[in-house]
């Protein structure tokens, strides 16, 4: 069983010893190796009668996709929180794509502004603690916890787009990015307090991820406003938000992936990151 429904797509191809050309002496293995093939083959087969009958209309590489943040909660511990001190200068708008769960990595930037506290890090981005995933410039992704010198993670840069003329529609939008490699120099963990931001989206579903409790950590955002009528609709542009200043409300930019991963890498079979 664990042969045949390793990863639920099961093995290839499997390896048994034989004498002189026959069956090994060892009977029960091969009969467990062919119920495992006939599983796999059965498992194979229903896999490609029911391809196509999903689809994620917003799962491409490169677009981001906007989400309402749903709550924006304090966490009562500290963290294991990481900066990915970058190589290269990144501009204004640049960031990184992390999240608690590889299927919704949001949008987070660089330490590119001035603040009132401290001088801009235009090299570093605050992604989170150490549980959070990160997406690399190869398409995989990794822990925080995992990263080392010399990984290439992808930095993105979101087109500054703004609604249409139906202002009121709360659809998704698909934003374009623009993303190039980067290689990390050093990854700075610290104990630091952490906020919960929760988000979703109508048709992709919900996620969330942990960053650090400061004014420097800033998401890509906009904040509802009103029509002057009361019906709540949404800011036209977006801007550099602090998480500090987030709330229920606000959109996000968010990369969704219709396949969950393991060690780094997609795979086709149900995952459930909550």
């Amino acid at each position: 069983d664990g042969l045949a429904g390793a990863l639920q797509l099961g093995v290839d191809a499997l390896v048994l010893r034989a004498e002189d050309g026959s069956r090994s002496p060892e009977s029960g293995m091969w009969n467990a190796a062919i119920r495992a093939r006939n599983s796999h083959e059965q498992a194979v087969k229903s896999k490609q009668e029911g391809e196509g009958s999903t689809t994620n209309t917003n799962g491409d590489e490169d677009v981001l996709v906007n989400a309402r943040v749903t709550a924006v909660d304090s966490v009562s511990s500290l963290a294991d929180r990481v900066c990915l001190d970058l190589i290269r200068l990144l501009r204004e708008g640049e960031g990184i794509l992390v999240g608690s769960s590889a299927k919704a990595l949001c949008f987070v930037q660089a330490e590119t502004a001035q603040t009132g506290l401290v001088p801009p890090r235009p090299f570093r981005i605050n992604a989170g603690p150490v549980h959070s995933y990160v997406l690399l410039a190869d398409g995989r992704t990794k822990y925080l916890s995992e990263v080392i010198a010399g990984d290439e993670v992808l930095v993105v840069e979101a087109a500054d787009c703004r609604r249409g003329d139906d202002a009121s529609d709360s659809k998704s939008e698909a934003i374009p990015i623009a993303a190039r490699g980067v290689a990390v120099g050093r990854c700075k963990t610290e104990p630091r307090p952490v906020l919960c931001v929760r988000f979703e989206d109508g048709s992709q579903g919900s996620g969330q991820l942990f960053l650090q409790q400061a004014e420097t950590v800033r998401l890509r955002a906009r904040a509802p406003s009103s029509d002057g009528k009361g019906v709540e609709m949404q800011e036209l542009r977006w801007s550099a938000v602090p998480v500090t200043h987030l709330k229920p409300g606000y959109e996000v930019l968010v990369r969704w992936a219709n396949q969950g991963t393991h060690v780094g890498r997609r795979i086709d079979a149900a995952v459930s990151e909550l």
